[in-house]
């Protein structure tokens, strides 16, 4: 007996077929842009198969502002058979059992950092916004195909901002991390090669400088901070609770203890400046005003307060490279990489266990 599917694909061109299998593994409408970067092909070419399958009655579109969404239109019949047969498949575990495809973009700021990310995606292709330079590969998750998007920025909240902002509006990502390296700001908790997931962010800058007249010039801390999504949070500690350190090789998980690396999810304090003074104001000013955040960083707030303004799921996670009084070259040699590749297993252990629902 010939399959429904059979049948579509000797209706439809390869390029029709599997913008149809796209949108089938989509659990909400998709842009025409969309397709095309999950199809690698031309926008103009994702725009010809959609018309053409419009035309045959099998999809659909909507206008939502400026942008044309596009999904199956199950009121046809050979649709709703082919829906039929691939749940069936889906039941009895067969090879052709339909898994949504959802998309990250995984920011960095150093080389090591992207090394570290890019190791999860060996097989990668050119991208790019604007004129930001990304690599794209695909990830298989327990529940999800992901199709990731890597870029090294270099540091900084306001540069991270503006390229969040960017990519959120080009690539229409289900999710943003901020994959790296952070320093302590807890040496007796968390050392080096621990990991830090930002619950919060806070912004180490908010305040107003006054005069006072029995002290003279004062700093009042005026706090800002921005939140991660209840969801991703949620996935955070559930793989949290696993044995995420699977995804380094063997005996590669290790922190300064020789212990596998301890999770913390909690807030971090993201400013303009690389600290390496326990003793400066700036560091005293998170002891005092921001006791909870567990690390520091210059990028995190620029993730948080960008994926907020978009109600975006978006998630900091940064391995402990040193811890503000030991920095020095020498230690970063040593600590910035492996911190960097235990913060990128955790990265892609939340993409294996992640579910559209979250």
């Amino acid at each position: 007996v010939t399959s429904t599917a059979d049948q579509l694909r000797a209706l439809l061109d390869d390029t029709a077929f599997r913008t149809l299998e796209s949108l089938a593994r989509s659990s909400a409408p998709v842009s025409g842009r969309a397709l095309a970067r999950a199809l690698n092909i031309a926008p103009t070419t994702a725009t010809s198969a959609l018309a053409g399958l419009k035309r045959a009655g099998f999809v659909v579109s909507s206008v939502e502002g400026r942008s044309t969404l596009w999904r199956l239109d199950i009121s046809n019949q050979m649709i709703r058979s082919w829906q039929q047969e691939a749940a069936g498949a889906a039941a009895r575990g067969g090879e052709h059992a339909w898994r949504p495809r959802m998309t990250a973009v995984i920011f960095t700021a150093l080389q090591e950092e992207y090394v570290a990310v890019a190791a999860y995606l060996p097989e990668r292709r050119p991208g790019r916004v604007r004129t930001t330079r990304f690599e794209v590969g695909d990830f298989a998750g327990d529940h999800v195909d992901w199709t990731v998007h890597v870029a090294e920025l270099g540091a900084g909240n306001t540069r991270t901002a503006i390229e969040v902002a960017a990519a959120i509006t080009a690539l229409e990502p289900d999710l943003v991390l901020f994959v790296g390296v952070a320093a302590s700001a807890k040496p007796k908790d968390l050392v080096h090669g621990d990991i830090v997931v930002a619950d919060r962010v806070y912004d180490l800058h908010s305040g107003k400088d006054a005069r006072d007249e029995a002290e003279g010039s004062v700093h009042q801390t005026r706090p800002v901070s921005f939140t991660a999504a209840h969801g991703i949070v949620q996935l955070a500690r559930d793989v949290r609770r696993r044995d995420w350190a699977n995804e380094l090789p063997a005996g590669q998980a290790l922190n300064a203890r020789g212990a596998t690396p301890r999770v913390e999810i909690r807030p971090i304090a993201a400013g303009g400046i690389v600290h390496a003074d326990a003793r400066s104001a700036l560091m005293q000013k998170v002891r005092r005003n921001f006791n909870d955040a567990a690390a520091v960083d210059m990028e995190s707030l620029g993730l948080y307060e960008a994926a907020y303004k978009d109600t975006l799921p978006a998630l900091a996670v940064r391995g402990i490279s040193d811890c503000v009084e030991d920095k020095d070259p020498d230690a970063d040699g040593e600590w910035q990489p492996r911190a960097a590749r235990h913060a990128a297993a955790f990265a892609f252990a939340l993409l294996r266990r992640a579910e559209p629902d979250d």
